[in-house]
């Protein structure tokens, strides 16, 4: 019987490297997927689960699938796995089930894979759950309220979108969020944001 074993490893490298989300292709069969992994659960939601699945289909986030995984399975009827997935010839499920999951387990990396290549899923993806639709230009920098801290998927898109100023400057202080625009107009180079905000606090230290 197979199960996703390199699931939970990656679940596990992500939360060392303090990443929320990632993405990974998966091609099955004639279809193309993209595939993104949020770690983002309710309490409730952690006591059974390892992370969110979403399997989008051709580049459309419109056709998806969301399925919670359970350690090394996913928690999902398996008639609704093989209708999206558009598999047919099985006669038992479970030998539909051991075959998806091997071609699946197969596709997924150890490490998060955050690049150029996924980004734009990832990025829409993370605007979605934070319903700031198309929110992706850079403008300022902001001090988040007291006692608060930048939500785990704003870290994640500076992380994507200004990878200079989060590593240089914001990696080690999570009480300041980047801003953004969908407004292109709007957009500041990563450099003009952190001095406009030294220039705003300039009590402000590291």
């Amino acid at each position: 019987m197979h199960n996703l074993s390199k699931l939970p490893t990656l679940c596990h490298n992500m939360k060392q490297q303090n990443w929320q989300v990632t993405g990974f292709p998966f091609q099955y069969r004639s279809n193309q997927y993209d595939v993104i992994l949020d770690r983002n659960l309710t309490n409730k939601q952690r006591n059974k689960y390892i992370a969110k699945l979403v399997f989008i289909k051709n580049y459309n986030m419109e056709n998806c699938l969301s399925v919670f995984a359970e350690g090394t399975r996913l928690s999902c009827d398996i008639s609704t796995l093989k209708e999206f997935f558009e598999t047919s010839g099985f006669i038992k499920y479970q030998d539909w089930i051991d075959h998806f999951y091997e071609c699946f387990n197969s596709a997924i990396p150890v490490n998060p894979n955050c690049n150029a290549e996924n980004s734009k899923q990832l990025i829409q993806y993370i605007n979605r759950q934070e319903n700031n639709e198309n929110r992706i230009y850079p403008f300022a920098i902001q001090c988040d309220p007291e006692h608060t801290h930048r939500s785990t998927y704003n870290t994640d898109k500076t992380r994507l979108i200004c990878p200079d100023l989060y590593n240089n400057f914001l990696v080690h202080d999570n009480t300041l969020s980047v801003r953004f625009s969908n407004q292109k107009e709007k957009a500041l180079d990563q450099g003009i944001i952190l001095d406009n905000f030294l220039k705003s606090h300039p009590t402000y230290h590291k």
